[in-house]
């Protein structure tokens, strides 16, 4: 598993880290809180552990080594009674390839390298877009229609400059006009 934090969130070290986990094979992970992560569709697919440490002590059970680039260790955010401290398995190996305060670039580029992950193509988060529903009109099924129907972003900001609301006419209608 490769462990990341800080700017390999997002931008090119994202990719950086999502190439080395394609190449590995390795889970690409990060904690639940983190200042910035790149996300939506096309996006290099990092999973965030969760919130209550039983949940993460199951989603770390399979783990047997932890590569840390730019985060530490993976901890409870409180000391549960009669719960582990660290949701990492027993077994698990930890290796601190750099702390947050280090070159995290230097060092995802050195580790690329090492493994030979250039050209490899990361995982990413897929566009998923809903089916046009069917049946009654309900609040859900309008939500659906309209993110099956909405355009790509770079054609729906092109629609709505070019109908933006421009107050309203002389006359009173008060409806924008196209």
């Amino acid at each position: 598993m490769l462990f990341v934090n800080g700017p390999a969130l997002h931008g090119a070290l994202a990719e950086l880290a999502g190439q080395i986990a394609a190449r590995t094979g390795c889970r690409l992970m990060t904690d639940l809180f983190v200042p910035r992560i790149e996300r939506g569709a096309g996006a290099v697919e990092i999973e965030c552990l969760h919130y209550p440490v039983l949940e993460n002590a199951a989603i770390l059970a399979e783990a047997r080594n932890m590569v840390l680039v730019g985060s530490g260790e993976p901890v409870a955010f409180f000391a549960y009674p009669d719960k582990p401290s660290t949701p990492a398995p027993a077994g698990c190996r930890l290796l601190a390839l750099c702390d947050p305060g280090m070159d995290i670039a230097w060092t995802l580029a050195a580790l690329a390298e090492a493994t030979g992950a250039a050209g490899a193509i990361p995982a990413r988060v897929p566009h998923g877009l809903p089916d046009l529903p069917c049946g009654p009109l309900t609040p859900a099924a309008i939500g659906q229609a309209l993110a099956a129907l909405m355009p790509p972003a770079g054609r729906a900001a092109t629609i709505l400059r070019a109908r933006r609301w421009r107050g309203p006419r002389r006359g009173g209608s008060g409806r924008p006009s196209a």
